[in-house]
């Protein structure tokens, strides 16, 4: 885990979010650009969820005060859930909920629509004979 800025590292560790991190597997590293991640988690099969305070709030507590306490991920229903019955809805794109279900990432995706592409080629060099010779096959 990287986190974006050192006023945020900073912040993170006084709230305990490095250490969830590194309970959880993940490294903690010194600040750096974490856009990249932000703007391409789905890329990476994780699934991008926006929580609001309330719900936050919620998780901390439960985290810090049940030992073992464990969430449901359902992304064929959006929710997320725990065993004492708490339930939240989270919204995702179509696009990249289709992509997680399905496991693609862009090669993925791409060979999804394969038959699709080779119809386009082949009309292309129909309509444009001369392209095929500039092309390697």
């Amino acid at each position: 885990m990287v986190p974006g800025s050192g006023p945020v590292k900073e912040q993170a560790e006084r709230e305990g979010l490095d250490r969830i991190f590194r309970d959880a597997g993940f490294s903690w590293r010194e600040p750096g650009c974490s856009m990249h991640l932000a703007m391409n988690d789905d890329r990476y099969g994780l699934l991008p969820v926006a929580l609001g305070d309330a719900a936050i709030g919620y998780l901390f507590r439960k985290a810090e005060q049940v030992p073992g306490y464990c969430l449901h991920v359902d992304l064929q229903q959006q929710t997320i859930s725990d065993d004492d019955g708490w339930r939240q809805e989270f919204a995702i794109s179509a696009f990249t909920k289709t992509c997680l279900l399905e496991g693609w990432d862009d090669i993925g995706l791409t060979l999804a629509h394969s038959v699709e592409i080779k119809a386009f080629e082949q009309r292309r060099f129909a309509q444009r004979p001369w392209l095929k010779s500039a092309i390697r096959m």
